[in-house]
């Protein structure tokens, strides 16, 4: 149940893209722009002017993430508290904030949501060593350890219905 359908045949993706105004966004929004439909969100105003509506928002609001959730049928989740913070903001940002996307996607029945995760949950091998899919994470920074705890949390959703989450 929920206002989110899935794009059908010949409909073009509604896509909501979190973290907007960030440094990620500003290099994959023009390639995206092209293709889908998007709403974009982010706590701040993004410095470069796009076609797509602009909300401005933080994922830590749970009621608007979910009401942004209205008709989409895939989030591409990029809003987080950078590597460089500390965990006061971290918690927040990339914790409960995630948990609240999942959650407003999951509720709103959105198709798929994409988790940006970082090489920084497996920074704790000693460098040039590759790194096999089995090794268990080695986060060496709260950015690290909240990516962790974030691609369990998107594995825990994925799990629990008909809403893919990748990472």
């Amino acid at each position: 149940p929920g206002a989110c359908s899935c794009a059908g045949e010949g409909e073009i993706m509604r896509i909501l893209v979190t973290g907007a105004a960030g440094n990620v966004a500003s290099m994959t929004l023009p390639a995206l722009e092209e293709r889908y439909d998007l709403r974009l969100t982010d706590r701040c105003y993004p410095m470069r002017r796009t076609r797509a509506p602009f909300h401005l928002a933080d994922v830590t609001d749970r009621a608007t993430m979910a009401r942004l959730m209205t008709n989409i049928d895939t989030v591409i989740h990029l809003a987080v508290a950078g590597y460089r913070a500390q965990w006061a903001s971290i918690w927040p940002s990339n914790i409960v904030g995630l948990h609240n996307v999942l959650l407003a996607a999951s509720t709103a029945g959105c198709r798929r949501v994409l988790f940006i995760s970082s090489i920084q949950v497996v920074d704790g091998y000693p460098p040039g060593m590759t790194v096999p899919t089995t090794a268990p994470p080695r986060p060496i920074n709260p950015y690290g350890i909240s990516k962790v705890i974030g691609e369990t949390m998107a594995h825990h959703f994925a799990l629990q219905g008909a809403m893919s989450v990748f990472s």
